[in-house]
């Protein structure tokens, strides 16, 4: 779309519509354009750094003001620069409840008004001598914030520097050239085209972003001789975490890969675990997608920082909360939780209720809930160091430990439904709100034991354990340390439900494509087949009550048909031993619906006339024919061979999990192909 044509609808964007209906601009656009400029989740770049109302900041780079509204809610005054007239004036519109609290100028205005001042102040200091008393206040701005573009804007930014107060800051946000996502198949930041920035560009490169050492390099060169360097992951434009220094993350965090909302990638390997290696051998700081830098002239100040920040705003505005970590000068550390909406202070407020009442059902020395009393600005939790469950249960999967996995899973199941008192599950008007009403509710959860007061979100993530080597080799030994008890209601909730939800996302977190299967998993927490299909609709229901409607952004990928080209889909999928396909079988474990996706899961294999198999391709579409742009996921399933009696090791890639989005009643249907042969699975409503 050309730019001017953009610019004009986003001005009529903005002027007929409010803030809240952006999300449904966006999610009918379909287009990056609209999600870069009018998404919410933007300003997670900067909403955690304190900024006073008495303060004066410097927005460079504005844009069309994504980021400008949050800098006027709460600083005194703020100048905002653009690249063109047309940008200055959708930020003024945007923004022009704030009156005179607002200046917009384009980068080539603001850099003349300041060179203007610097000619009237060195006139006023060589008139000093006449008697002259009037001096242009140099030291102006409190903060300084250039977010992307750095370099366009790194001249414009470096002039501004002279007018800092003396105790201001520059923050400086822009994506790292070697930063991982570009290993691993996505194109550069302001190109098309794959590994030039990993290459070092070229002496034509306008457009560019720079490793570590080079933003070092540039920051010193502006005058600034200290600074903090955070880390905003996935990236510096759609933050969903703010990591630092002080602040690592941990192996098996950074799961959350795909978000090439605006160019086709390729996918060489899993991002995942290869952040987890870099992670291990701390080469974290060079391998980051992005940086943010938080730069001061002079000492750095012996004051309380945050050195962690991580937003839950994909939710309705009562659930939306942030979470920082916040160290003081002493090293001691505190968790405080913020509500992001005005309607969210009594969820915030309900933690600090709910910890007093698990403290009370769960009466157990193995078992304790992170510290919480109310504040002031949120809630505030004790910190906590230890190792998760979850990170247990990742390196006994890669040290392939299974009697160990074994161990962690049987006392997980055993605390479960020994601890938290004991009450019958009833079917109450919350609970029916909450997690929905099905016909046979009653039927299938009636007698069902239930906790007195029920933490829902009791997965392993959740859980710290001391890294105590003894303890550690005994599960039933290790003293448990919830540290986030959000999701905790006073009505009934069957136990039951807490184990299909800490194994429904073991599964999907950690033993994906691995022999701990779903089946295997629900089986060892004795969660029954009907139990499973009714927590899976109850738990369907309660996203879609979390969420308020919403439309995640870390899915708008599927929804702009950008895509995801995975080397195992490039490479021949059929053994080189593989003949005629003869026959195609396949089976579909499971299916649910996922924030605004469906999920399919399970196996499909063609078979030659030597019974040797070979996996198969996978065509999805609406009922009007439309490629509804699938995510495959291929895993290996061993059992789908030896149930159709395959002989030889021809390779069983043949589990897969299949995404795309689609309405919770549409209708689609999933093709599986292998040369001449096909074979449909159609939705139910199809």
């Amino acid at each position: 779309m050309p730019a001017e044509i953009f610019l004009s609808d986003l001005k009529n964007i903005i002027a007929e519509k409010k803030e809240t209906q952006y999300d449904d601009v966006i999610l009918k656009k379909a287009s990056y354009p609209y999600l870069y400029h009018l998404s919410a989740l933007r300003a997670n770049i900067l909403d955690w750094i304190p900024v006073g109302e008495n303060e004066h900041v410097l927005e460079l780079n504005a844009g069309c003001g994504a980021l400008t509204g949050t800098l006027l809610r709460r600083a005194g005054r703020v100048t905002a620069v653009t690249e063109t007239d047309e940008e200055a004036q959708i930020i003024r519109e945007r923004c022009s409840r704030w009156g005179e609290r607002l200046l917009v100028y384009t980068r080539e205005r603001f850099l003349s008004e300041e060179q203007k001042g610097a000619d009237e102040e060195r006139a006023v200091l060589s008139d000093a001598m006449g008697g002259s008393t009037v001096q242009r206040e140099k030291q102006e701005y409190h903060k300084i914030f250039l977010i992307g573009q750095v370099s366009r804007f790194y001249g414009t930014m470096k002039v501004a520097c002279q007018y800092l107060e003396e105790n201001g800051k520059c923050y400086l946000a822009d994506a790292n050239r070697l930063g991982l996502r570009y290993f691993a198949g996505c194109q550069d930041e302001y190109r098309r085209g794959y590994f030039a920035g990993i290459e070092g560009y070229g002496e034509e490169a306008a457009g560019r972003c720079y490793t570590r050492k080079e933003y070092e390099a540039m920051l010193r060169d502006a005058g600034f001789t200290d600074w903090n360097c955070y880390y905003p992951y996935p990236d510096h434009k759609f933050p969903a975490s703010i990591y630092s220094d002080a602040w690592l993350p941990r192996p098996g965090e950074l799961s959350d890969n795909q978000r090439n909302y605006d160019k086709d990638r390729y996918q060489l390997f899993e991002e995942r675990g290869a952040f987890d290696t870099i992670i291990k051998e701390g080469l974290f700081s060079e391998f980051a997608n992005s940086f943010l830098f938080e730069a001061r002239v002079g000492t750095r100040e012996a004051r309380a920082r945050v050195v962690y920040s991580r937003h839950a705003n994909e939710r309705a505005a009562r659930y939306q909360v942030r979470t920082d970590i916040i160290e003081r000068p002493d090293r001691s550390r505190r968790v405080i939780k913020y509500a992001l909406k005005k309607e969210g202070e009594a969820h915030i407020g309900h933690m600090a209720y709910a910890y007093e009442k698990l403290c009370d059902c769960y009466d157990d020395e193995n078992i304790a809930f992170c510290g919480c009393r109310r504040e002031r600005e949120g809630v505030s939790f004790s910190f906590v160091p230890g190792t998760t469950l979850q990170e247990l249960l990742e390196q006994a999967l890669r040290g392939h430990r299974d009697a160990w996995i074994e161990e962690i899973l049987r006392d997980y199941c055993k605390r479960i439904w020994s601890l938290g008192g004991s009450r019958p599950f009833a079917a109450t008007t919350e609970f029916c709100e909450i997690f929905g009403s099905e016909p046979n509710t009653e039927e299938v959860l009636g007698g069902l034991e239930c906790p007195l007061y029920c933490d829902v979100d009791l997965i392993f993530s959740n859980i710290l354990v001391e890294t105590d080597r003894e303890k550690l080799l005994s599960p039933e030994r290790m003293v448990w340390q919830v540290i986030d008890y959000e999701w905790s209601f006073g009505f009934p909730l069957p136990k039951a439900f807490v184990l299909y939800r800490a194994m429904y996302f073991a599964y999907y977190q950690i033993f994906c494509g691995s022999e701990w299967t779903l089946p295997r998993l629900f089986s060892l927490a004795g969660v029954t087949g009907e139990q499973q299909a009714l927590f899976l609709k109850m738990e369907e229901h309660f996203q879609c009550h979390t969420a308020g409607g919403g439309f995640p952004v870390r899915n708008m990928q599927r929804i702009m048909g950008t895509k995801i080209m995975r080397l195992q889909d490039i490479q021949p999928l059929a053994p080189r031993k593989f003949g005629r396909a003869k026959n195609l079988f396949f089976h579909i474990d499971r299916e649910e619906y996922q924030d605004g996706c469906v999920v399919c899961s399970g196996w499909a294999l063609a078979v030659d006339w030597r019974r040797h198999g070979a996996p198969v391709e996978f065509a999805v579409e609406d009922e009007t024919g439309a490629d509804l742009m699938p995510e495959i996921t291929r895993s290996e399933r061993p059992d789908a061979a030896a149930a159709r009696k395959l002989r030889g090791a021809d390779a069983p890639i043949y589990g897969f999990d299949c995404i795309f989005p689609a309405k919770r009643e549409g209708r689609w249907q999933i093709t599986f192909i292998k040369g001449h042969l096909k074979r449909r699975y159609r939705s139910k409503n199809f």
